[in-house]
């Protein structure tokens, strides 16, 4: 790992990470990961580095595009071993914290001792 990559992981561990923070970084050791919880299923699919995927509608485009408002959705970072939950944008979950069964999900799907952040 270079210099820059310890410097930016401890800029990311010591405050409150940001969406982008988790699963965006581009010079990874270990893989990240994009997921959505659709149709009462967890759907992950590793993470192409930057520029070859750009959102999760390209990465999961079996889901139509008028749902994405609806869904939670976010990333794991293999590294900093964090997942991120993006929260619905409309709807009556959009206001309240993601349910405890999606979080023991990710958690088994990636890292039992993962923190996760939503957003």
């Amino acid at each position: 790992m270079n210099w820059y990559k310890r410097i930016k992981l401890a800029q990311i561990t010591t405050k409150k990470p940001t969406y982008l923070d988790i699963g965006h970084m581009e010079d990874n050791l270990t893989p990240n990961y994009l997921w959505v919880y659709y149709n009462n299923k967890l759907h992950t699919k590793e993470a192409l580095p930057w520029p070859n995927q750009i959102n999760h509608e390209t990465v999961f485009p079996f889901i139509d595009g008028k749902n994405w408002k609806i869904l939670y959705a976010g990333r794991y970072d293999g590294d900093t071993n964090k997942i991120s939950i993006q929260k619905p944008l409309v709807g009556p979950h959009a206001h309240r914290p993601a349910p405890n069964f999606l979080k023991d999900m990710l958690k088994y799907n990636f890292s039992n001792n993962a923190e996760i952040f939503e957003f």
